[in-house]
Order: C-alpha cells, then sequence, then structure tokens
C-alpha cells in the first residue's frame, strides 16, 4: 500500500483501535529488546545504550562525511583560483617590459626568469643555478657606472636575497660580449612570509639605454651651455665692446658697463625699461636695424653695419653694431657695440689732410707722385703732363713700365722705390 493511502487508511481507525495498535507496537518492541539482550547477555538498557551510541556515530559519520566533501570542494576551488593567478602571473610576466627574476631563500637558486630578462641579459637561464653561479656563464660583464666591476655577491638581487636590502633606481652598465653596451635600471626587494623571515627576493630591470644617451646628451649640452654663458660673462665683464642682451622690440634683458659709458645711461634705467635701443636710434637709420633683424631671424646673424644712437645727452654717437641671434620663447639676440668716435675723427682728419696735399700737391710746380708697393701710381699730380705731355688721370693704377718708361730709368726708379720702401726714407 502506497504511503498516502496508508496514511489515509489510518486516519479513519476508531480511537480505540489507534490505542490498541500503539499498545501492541509498543509491547513488540519492548519483546524485542527483551530478545537482544537475552542473546547478548546484557540488560535492556544497555541494548538501548549502545543502540544510541550507534545512531550517534552514523550521524557523526554523516556529518564527517558532509564536512570532508565541503572541504574537498573548497579545496578544489581554491586550486582551480590558484591556477588562475598562476596564469594570470605567468602572462603579466611574459607582457611585462621589464626583466623579472625571482631567487628561493632556502636553496639559493634562480626560480624564474622571464623573455624580457633573456633578451636583455642574451642569456636563455634553461638552467637554474645558485645565483653566484651565473658569474661566469653569463655573456656579459656587469659595472657601476663609475666604471668598478661588480662582484657576484654584490648583484642587487643577491643583496635583497642575503640581507634584505631593498634596492631602488639603481643604475647598471652590461658590456656585452659581442661589443654592444646597454644600460639597466635595477629594483629589487626581499620577499617576506608572515614571521618577517625572508623566503625569496625579486629583481625587476629595465633597458634605459636609450634614455641615459638622452641624459648624458642633455649633461654635453648643460655643460656647454655653461662654458658659453661662461664665456659670455666673460665677455660681458671685460667690457672690451659695449654688449646688450634684448628682443625683437628693442627690450634691454643685460648690459655691460662699456655700453653704459658709450650711451651715458646707468644700469638702472636701462634694466628698468626706461631706455630701448629702437627708439634711441634716429629715424634715418630705423630701417637698417628692420633689415638687420630680418636678416638675424634667417641666419642668425646680419652683417655689422654703421650707425647712430642717441645719447642721454641729447648728442649723437657713431657705432658699428653687430648682433648674433640667441633664439628661446623671447627671441632674444646677442648685440655688439663698438663706438666709432675716435675712427670717425681720424677719418675726417685724414680727408682733410687728403683736400690739403691734393691742394698743395696741384699747385707745386714739381711732379709729385703716391706709389704702392707694387710700384702703381695711386696720384700724380697734374704737373706731370707738362714735363711728359701724358695726363695725371693716365698714370693712376699703372706702372712705370705700363706707361713705357725706359728700362734703365725705370730701373733707377724702381731701386730708389725699393730703398724707400724698406727703410722709409
Amino acid at each position: 500500500m502506497k504511503r498516502g493511502a496508508t496514511g489515509k487508511f489510518v486516519s479513519n481507525w476508531h480511537s480505540e483501535t489507534k490505542q490498541r495498535v500503539s499498545v501492541s507496537l509498543t509491547n513488540t518492541a519492548w519483546r524485542s529488546l527483551n530478545q537482544e539482550a537475552q542473546k547478548r547477555g546484557i540488560s535492556r538498557s544497555e541494548v538501548i545504550e549502545r543502540f544510541a551510541r550507534t545512531l550517534e556515530s552514523e550521524q557523526l559519520f554523516a556529518a564527517q562525511e558532509t564536512e570532508r566533501k565541503q572541504a574537498e570542494a573548497e579545496r578544489e576551488q581554491l586550486l582551480h583560483e590558484l591556477e588562475i593567478e598562476r596564469a594570470r602571473f605567468e602572462a603579466v610576466l611574459r607582457q611585462m617590459p621589464a626583466g623579472v627574476m625571482i631567487a628561493d631563500a632556502a636553496s639559493g637558486e634562480l626560480v624564474l626568469a622571464n623573455e624580457q630578462t633573456k633578451q636583455i641579459i642574451g642569456y636563455s637561464y634553461e638552467q637554474l643555478f645558485e645565483l653566484e653561479d651565473y658569474a661566469p656563464i653569463i655573456p656579459c660583464e656587469i659595472f657601476r657606472l663609475n666604471g668598478q666591476l661588480y662582484s657576484p655577491h654584490e648583484y642587487p638581487l643577491v643583496r635583497s636575497l642575503k640581507t634584505g636590502e631593498v634596492v631602488t633606481n639603481e643604475k647598471i652598465e652590461l658590456h656585452r660580449n659581442d661589443g654592444s653596451r646597454i644600460f639597466i635600471n635595477v629594483n629589487s626587494a626581499p620577499i617576506l612570509d608572515n614571521q618577517g623571515q625572508i623566503v625569496a627576493a625579486v629583481v625587476v630591470f629595465q633597458d634605459v639605454s636609450e634614455q641615459q644617451a638622452a641624459l648624458h646628451e642633455r649633461q654635453r649640452v648643460e655643460q656647454t651651455l655653461r662654458e658659453s654663458e661662461s664665456r659670455l660673462r666673460g665677455l660681458l665683464e671685460a667690457n672690451l665692446i659695449g654688449i646688450i642682451i634684448g628682443d625683437f622690440q628693442g627690450n634691454i634683458l643685460e648690459v655691460n658697463d662699456a655700453w653704459l659709458a658709450t650711451l651715458g645711461y646707468t644700469q638702472d634705467e636701462v634694466l628698468s625699461g626706461e631706455v630701448n635701443f629702437l627708439e634711441i636710434t634716429p629715424p634715418e637709420f630705423r630701417h637698417l636695424d628692420e633689415q638687420a633683424m630680418a636678416q638675424m631671424k634667417q641666419v642668425g646673424r646680419h652683417a655689422p653695419f654703421e650707425k647712430e644712437y642717441i645719447r642721454k645727452d641729447g648728442s649723437r654717437v657713431p657705432v658699428l653694431i653687430g648682433t648674433a641671434y640667441l633664439g628661446g620663447p623671447n627671441d632674444l639676440g646677442l648685440g655688439f657695440l663698438l663706438d666709432l668716435t675716435e675712427r670717425k675723427q681720424l677719418e675726417l682728419e685724414l680727408r682733410q689732410r687728403e683736400q690739403q696735399f691734393k691742394m698743395v700737391a696741384e699747385n707745386a710746380p714739381d711732379i709729385i707722385s703716391r706709389i704702392d708697393a707694387e710700384f702703381r701710381h695711386l696720384y700724380v699730380s697734374p704737373s706731370i703732363e707738362l714735363v711728359t705731355g701724358i695726363s695725371a688721370e693716365q698714370f693712376v693704377g699703372k706702372t712705370n713700365v705700363e706707361l713705357g718708361m725706359p728700362e734703365d730709368l725705370y730701373r733707377f726708379w724702381h731701386h730708389s722705390l725699393r730703398q724707400v720702401f724698406a727703410t722709409g726714407q
């Protein structure tokens, strides 16, 4: 009979019937206990106690089995997650642009070297040895930037593994056996357990040869710049000629004493912005400044030219100007100024003497001639035409030989002139 049908059948019993059945079942159970006790030679209570212990053992076993299966499932899950993490870790190591090496503290052996390590060092690391055993077999020598060779116990990974040192941004130069050299930046650190004991160490390094080359180039440029600035500063302070540093708007950022002395200004007046070198240029010379600036922007400098400046007292001073383009965000230039006052005065005196000489020569009855070192006539007085019948203009630029002077006469003439050039008399 099915369970549902049985329940329905029992539910239809009268209460007296149910009671008689219950008593009958109870009596049957006690008789079974008595029979089991007699069979085993023990009391009925001991039978009940053993039965209870059996039930407890079965329940405990069932609970332990459930826990075991649950623990096994959790272990399998952890192993699965660990495998996933290991795969991720290996993928990260393969993709890293840096070399990575891990060493075990207990054995002192290298336990991991990624592909980038092999490419940078140039060694396959197929066999895993103790760290210091690699020194004679890797195809390179390891140097500090000061040129000192590393000993094996000084390698960053060894130091982290043996002493717990944390190495940060240590620059190393590798000299490969093929003659090439590279620079690497190294970081290493120990790996500690829960008690703070070193169980391993890891080193991460990158090829920074390009950055190191750029650094060396920058240092070289900076050194060159410092030397140039030192030379410029020396030139400024020597005050042999006037020097300013200014922009294309005429503002003056630096000035030396020679420039100030030529124009009559003080340094405070100039550097405060009170003086603008374009504004102290007379209008008739400003087109020369514009041409010079255009040329300077094209080729970095301009041809020296003469102009005038207006001094602080309103007078004018003739100067020779030259400028070199310094560039930069402010379009700066280095300007040189040479005071031409003395030269202009000498030129004026020379012109005056030239006029005086010409006046005397052209009115003198004697022949007067100026001759250069090649015996060419630079000037001949008009009286030459009265003697030779040749105009003075025809003599200029020619030698006596070219003018047809007889050989014995020009030989005597040349001999005399050589003595004059040699002795000044």
